[in-house]
């Protein structure tokens, strides 16, 4: 049974957050980060969110020998936030794993709980990209 300690938030500065963050924890990934969305107020449990967002961004199951650039993006669409990852490590071939597909698992979960959705996109045009939405009036 999960516990969820819901919060008010400023999405923006929570994704600035979490690139800080990875940018800390890793010189392997280069992070190419575009905001448009103002500053906007989500109720959410703003430690698993940022968990979220950070294993899209880098995640210690996926190792990188070479740096790794990775296109994150937030856009406002009606009453949702779309959140798009592009390159996501997750999404790497190379580190397929049970625990790689146990964090997409998490990860959706989570989203679903908070009524977004989370959606893999292997053969996008931009590359391989993780595209998630998050309701702009939570729970």
């Amino acid at each position: 049974m999960t516990k969820w300690k819901i919060e008010e938030v400023d999405i923006v500065q929570l994704c600035n957050d979490a690139v800080s963050s990875v940018r800390m924890q890793t010189s392997q990934v280069r992070i190419l980060y575009e905001c448009e969305v103002p500053s906007t107020i989500i109720h959410t449990d703003t430690n698993r969110l940022m968990q979220v967002i950070c294993t899209m961004l880098y995640n210690h199951f996926c190792p990188d020998k070479d740096v790794r650039v990775v296109y994150f993006s937030i856009h406002k669409k009606e009453n949702y936030i779309e959140f798009s990852v592009v390159n996501s490590p997750l999404l790497d071939p190379n580190h397929a794993s049970e625990e790689v597909n146990m964090q997409h698992q998490i990860n959706e979960l989570m989203l679903q709980y908070f009524q977004g959705e989370y959606e893999i996109i292997p053969d996008a045009t931009a590359g391989p990209t993780i595209r998630f939405t998050y309701p702009m009036n939570g729970k």
